[in-house]
C-alpha cells in the first residue's frame, strides 16, 4: 500500500520553504485560487465563447477537477474567433493576482516595476572564443553533430517524439551550422532568467558569441567559463539576484543592459513548491511588459508537454492507429477508466489530456498561463500586449526530462514503463541540445508566418491514445515490476 501510495504521488515532494517576502500572491492565494479566478473572470467576459463550460461553484471543488477543466477550456478557446483575446484576458487576470510584500507592507508588482531603482552590480567576462556554435546533440548512445541533425530528426519522428516541425526545422539548422562552419549570434543581446537552470541554453549563446545578463539566485559556475569555446560575454551579479526579492533592481540591472543595444528575453526559471513556479513565470512576464518596446527583440518560452497543448496531425494519426492495435490489457485498463482518452476534440483539432494533478495548480499557472498563453499574447498583441507591434516569440516544447528535481527510484520506474508506451522520459543534456537547435532555428529563420507553438519535441506524449496522469501511474508500476528493488529504494 506504501508503495501505490508514493506511485499515486509521482512528482516529487516540494522541500523547504522560503520566507513569504518579495513577490507574494495577493491574499494569500493558493496556486488553484489563481487559476481558478482568472478562469472566472476570462469565462464571465467571453461569455459567447464558454457558453458550455461550467466551472464548479466553490474552489474545492475546482482542486479536484481543474485537470479536466483546462483541456476543455482550451478546445473551446481555439475554437473562438478571439482566442488570442483569451490568452491575453488570461495572463492579465493571472498577473494582478502579483503582489510585492516588503516592510513597507504589500503593493501590486506593476507599482513596485514602475518605480525608479538603482541596477544591480555585475560582473563582466570576456570570454575568448571564436563566436561559433555547432549543434550536438546526444541521444539513444549516439552523438548528432551539426548536419547529423537530419538524420536525428528522422529518427524521433518515426518514433513520433517530435512533430513534423520541429523534425524540419532540426533538419535545416544542422545542415545551415555545417554549411557556415557553426553558427553565429555575434552582436546579439540576451537576458536569461533562470540562466543556470538546467535546460537553459546560456551555454551555447555564448559558444556562438552572444553577450548574455545572467539573472539566476546563483552566479555562473567559475569551471564552465574557462572552456575555451565559449566566445561574446557574460553579465552576472557576483553572488546572484533573487529573482522574486529584487525584481525592480532587475528591472533596472535589465535596462541598463539594453542601454548598449535591444535584448533578447528568455523565461527559464524554475523552483518547486509554495508557487514558486507561478510567480516566477508571471513575474518575467510582468518585467518584460515593463521594458520599453524598443528594447526587446524577442522573447523566447520553453514549453512542457505536461499542460494543455495542440495536437499535431501527424500526432493525432499515431494515436488513433496506437488505440486500435492496443494489447487486451490497455482495453482493459481503458474500460476500467485507468487510462483515459488522451485528446480533446478542438473543431478540427485537438488538445492534449496532459494535465498531471499532482504538479499542482500552481505549475499549471505558470505552464499554460505564464508560458503557453502569454507566448501567444506577446506574439499577437506585443510586448505591452496592445496591439501596437506584435513580437517575435519563440515557444518550442522540451519532453518530460530527467532534471535534478525529478531524480531518483520513482523517475527511474517511470522512465523503465515509459518504454513500454514508445514514450520518452530524455536525459537533460538531451532535452537541452535539441531546445537549443530549435531555439537557435527561430533565432536565424525568419519565418514570422509560421505558427510557433509547431515545433514540439514532447517525446510520446501527444502521439498516445491514453491521457498521461493515468499513463504514468501506469508506467511506473510496470517500472517497478521489472526492476522491484526500486520499490525498497521508494520506502526508504
Amino acid at each position: 500500500m506504501r508503495v501505490l501510495r508514493a506511485v499515486l504521488r509521482y512528482v516529487p515532494a516540494v522541500t523547504g520553504k522560503r520566507e513569504n517576502q518579495g513577490v507574494a500572491l495577493r491574499d494569500g492565494m493558493s496556486g488553484a485560487a489563481v487559476l481558478y479566478v482568472a478562469l472566472q473572470d476570462t469565462v464571465a467576459a467571453f461569455e459567447q465563447d464558454f457558453a458550455a463550460l461550467a466551472l464548479p461553484p466553490t474552489l474545492e471543488a475546482f482542486k479536484s477537477a481543474y485537470s479536466d477543466l483546462l483541456p476543455a477550456f482550451e478546445a473551446m478557446r481555439l475554437q473562438s474567433p478571439r482566442a488570442a483575446q483569451v490568452a491575453r484576458a488570461m495572463l492579465v487576470r493571472a498577473s494582478e493576482a502579483l503582489r510585492f510584500v516588503d516592510d513597507a507592507g504589500e503593493r501590486a508588482l506593476s507599482e513596485v516595476l514602475g518605480e525608479p531603482c538603482e541596477p544591480l552590480t555585475l560582473a563582466h567576462v570576456r570570454l575568448p572564443g571564436n563566436g561559433r556554435w555547432v549543434p550536438e546533440v546526444d541521444f539513444a548512445g549516439r552523438l548528432y553533430v551539426g548536419a547529423d541533425l537530419a538524420k536525428l530528426a528522422d529518427e524521433l519522428d518515426e518514433a513520433r517524439f517530435v512533430t513534423r516541425a520541429a523534425s524540419q526545422a532540426l533538419a535545416r539548422i544542422g545542415k545551415r551550422a555545417a554549411h557556415e562552419e557553426g553558427l553565429s549570434l555575434v552582436g546579439e543581446r540576451f537576458v536569461l532568467f533562470g540562466a543556470g537552470a538546467e535546460l537553459s541554453p546560456v551555454y551555447a549563446l555564448l559558444e556562438a558569441g552572444a553577450d548574455v545578463l545572467w539573472i539566476d539566485r546563483v552566479p555562473p559556475p567559475i569551471d564552465r567559463l574557462l572552456e575555451p569555446r565559449l566566445s561574446g560575454s557574460l553579465s552576472y551579479v557576483q553572488e546572484g539576484v533573487d529573482l522574486l526579492a529584487e525584481p525592480g533592481a532587475v528591472r533596472a540591472t535589465i535596462l541598463d543592459f539594453a542601454s548598449e543595444g535591444p535584448v533578447h528575453l528568455g523565461s527559464y526559471a524554475f523552483a518547486p513548491g509554495a508557487a514558486f513556479p507561478l510567480r516566477l513565470a508571471l513575474t518575467v512576464d510582468e518585467i518584460a511588459r515593463s521594458l520599453p518596446r524598443e528594447l526587446v527583440r524577442s522573447f523566447s518560452f520553453l514549453l512542457s508537454p505536461t499542460t494543455v497543448n495542440v495536437i499535431a496531425p501527424e500526432d493525432a494519426q499515431r494515436a488513433d492507429l496506437r488505440a486500435g492495435n492496443a494489447s487486451t490489457m490497455r482495453r482493459t485498463l481503458a474500460r476500467t477508466g485507468t487510462l483515459q482518452p488522451a485528446h480533446l476534440p478542438a473543431g478540427n483539432r485537438r488538445v492534449s489530456r496532459a494535465v498531471v494533478a499532482q504538479q499542482g495548480a500552481a505549475y499549471q499557472v505558470a505552464e499554460y498561463v505564464g508560458k503557453r498563453l502569454a507566448a501567444e499574447a506577446f506574439a499577437a498583441f506585443g510586448l505591452h500586449l496592445d496591439g501596437d507591434a506584435p513580437l517575435r516569440v519563440s515557444a518550442n516544447m522540451a519532453p518530460v526530462t530527467e532534471t535534478r528535481s525529478l531524480r531518483g527510484p520513482m523517475l527511474e520506474a517511470a522512465v523503465l514503463g515509459a518504454a513500454s508506451f514508445d514514450m520518452l522520459i530524455a536525459p537533460a543534456s538531451t532535452a537541452r541540445a535539441t531546445s537549443e537547435a530549435l531555439l537557435f532555428h527561430d533565432l536565424l529563420h525568419d519565418e514570422r508566418e509560421a505558427d510557433p507553438f509547431e515545433q514540439q519535441f514532447h517525446g510520446g506524449v501527444h502521439a498516445q491514445p491514453y491521457a498521461l496522469e493515468g499513463l504514468m501511474r501506469v508506467a511506473t508500476l510496470r517500472g517497478i515490476a521489472q526492476r522491484p528493488k526500486l520499490a525498497l529504494e521508494m520506502l526508504r
